[in-house]
């Protein structure tokens, strides 16, 4: 890849789910465009991948960016949020409220795991079946 491009690696093994198209399609168009547009790094390393939680699949979007601070973790997920300057990164603040209102509104749960400097982990939880 060129010098600074972001490197995906979508893990081999991802499942097949039972879901409408466009909201899971959503979901990842968010996550992933979240982790290339705020990752702050050249040469950026985004990871896609899934763990299997018995009655749901959790799957999650990680990258090894600039990270989150914990005290912005619950704020990323409200409606016209966003943690950059509007003029540096343009961004509407809704992807991270679309993906919660989803997820939730299928049974499931969102999560931040993420510290600044260390990259950023999203993952959501959806049932199987």
């Amino acid at each position: 890849p060129p010098e600074g491009a972001a490197t995906i690696v979508v893990a081999p093994d991802l499942p097949t789910v039972l879901a409408e198209r466009t909201k899971l399609q959503q979901i990842f168009m968010n996550l992933i465009g979240n982790a290339l547009k705020y990752g702050g790094k050249p040469g950026l390393a985004v990871e896609i991948g899934a763990n299997d939680l018995g009655a749901s699949w959790e799957f999650f979007v990680r990258d090894d960016g600039v990270g989150i601070a914990p005290q912005y973790h619950e704020r990323v997920w409200g409606i016209f949020q966003t943690l950059a300057p509007r003029d540096r990164i343009e961004g509407t603040g809704v992807g991270l409220s679309v993906v919660k209102k989803i997820v939730e509104s299928r049974g499931g749960r969102v999560q931040l795991a993420s510290s600044e400097g260390a990259g950023a982990t999203f993952s959501f939880t959806w049932l199987k079946g």
